[in-house]
């Protein structure tokens, strides 16, 4: 079994290699920790790189990548700072799930804007004693006909927008 990287692979390592040496100098990453900022400037080069379109269907622009071009592209990423492949991963974390199991509608509307670099998805979980660990939460919704009903230990009450009389 061959194990060695096809051409292409190889350049895209090169590639992002090259932008992170480019961009993510030493004093760029003290910035972003220090100031606790996210890389924009590295995130613009990903989308220029077409990094985001690496592993989405062609169908809503992406280029059909594998999990060997990710793996590629996070170890390159990361060789500077894991924290910099984060803020790329959460994107692409969020938009691969809602490739999964989103509508067409859904995606249509969402992935081009996503692939382009025009919007940034991102996880958010919290609750209070539990933090992020989700195996500790205690928060969870039930479905009462139309509508979801949420319970849990929430910090604060968000009215839906049936609640306030948009649907």
């Amino acid at each position: 079994m061959d194990f060695s990287f096809t051409d292409e692979q190889r350049m895209l390592q090169d590639s992002v290699r090259r932008v992170m040496n480019e961009l993510a100098t030493p004093e760029y990453i003290r910035e972003c920790d220090r100031e606790q900022h996210f890389p924009e400037k590295l995130y613009a080069a990903w989308v220029d790189l077409g990094l985001l379109r690496l592993p989405f269907p062609e169908t809503y622009g992406g280029l059909g990548g594998d999990v060997i071009d990710m793996a590629i592209m996070a170890e390159a990423i990361s060789y500077k700072s894991f924290d910099f492949f984060t803020a790329l991963g959460a994107s692409l974390f969020c938009g691969l799930n809602l490739n999964a199991k989103g509508s067409e509608a859904q995606k249509d509307y969402w992935l081009p804007k996503l692939l382009s670099g025009e919007i940034k998805f991102s996880v958010s979980i919290s609750e209070p004693d539990a933090g992020s660990d989700i195996g500790a939460m205690r928060t969870h919704a039930v479905r009462e006909g139309d509508n979801w009903v949420i319970n849990g230990p929430l910090l604060f009450r968000h009215e839906s927008a049936v609640e306030r009389g948009r649907h």
